[in-house]
């Protein structure tokens, strides 16, 4: 019985106690769907748990997306989390947060700009990096004056900006 409802798709886990004389107790916890999930390799949508734990699922719920190698939810979740706080102070929700083969990571905000972090480095960490960009944003965005679309913060000691415009006439020219 305990199997059979855990196969159900929002069961998480399934507790089944027979009560004397002719009763059968039954405990039931649901997954809390916390974000979606795409499996790199087929493409496939998921979704992530409270416990970075990937389940099957039909959801409509707007969540962020995830995007990493298999068995790195949870570690996805812990850090939309952390960057999630950082990111507060600007207003902005991240919507997507993807994490390649090599380990770079990628964020896509409600905005519609795209922070690309890059890989962990010894002498500028990801969040020395991502804090230094908040720190600077509200200053940079006053004298850019055009709509950022993607914001590359991987170097060490700054980042580059790329515009909606740039994008674009990149696009036309192809």
């Amino acid at each position: 019985v305990r199997g059979t409802f855990e196969k159900l798709p929002w069961v998480r886990r399934a507790e089944v106690r027979r009560r004397w004389p002719d009763a059968v107790e039954l405990r039931l916890e649901e997954h809390q769907a916390v974000a979606y999930w795409t499996v790199s390799e087929s493409g496939d949508a998921r979704l992530v748990n409270r416990f970075g734990e990937v389940f099957t699922a039909a959801s409509n719920a707007t969540m962020p997306q995830l995007d990493g190698p298999q068995g790195s939810s949870g570690w996805l979740l812990a850090r939309h989390l952390e960057f999630s706080r950082m990111l507060q102070p600007l207003g902005v929700q991240i919507v997507g947060l993807a994490l390649s083969a090599r380990e770079a990571w990628r964020l896509r905000l409600d905005n519609g700009m795209e922070i690309l972090l890059g890989r962990e480095q010894d002498r500028a960490p990801l969040n020395e990096r991502l804090a230094r960009f908040i720190a600077a944003w509200p200053k940079v965005q006053e004298q850019v004056g055009v709509q950022v679309a993607v914001a590359d913060l991987r170097y060490p000691s700054g980042f580059a900006l790329t515009s909606v415009g740039d994008i674009k006439a990149a696009k036309g020219k192809q």
